[in-house]
Order: C-alpha cells, then structure tokens, then sequence
C-alpha cells in the first residue's frame, strides 16, 4: 500500500486508524 511509504514511520499507526474510521464513518452514512 503506497499509504505506508508516503507517511512518517512515526504517524503511520495514528494516521491509518484515523483514515479507516472516516472511511468506516463514510459507509455508515451511505
């Protein structure tokens, strides 16, 4: 997943679980 290479090793864990709840969030609504 390009995801991993784009982001800080740092934020990656963070960043990922705050884009899958939106994502999550998203499909809810629809």
């Amino acid at each position: 997943m390009k995801i991993y290479d784009e982001l800080p090793k740092g934020s990656t864990g963070k960043t990922l679980k705050r884009e899958l709840r939106k994502q999550a969030i998203d499909k809810l609504k629809r």
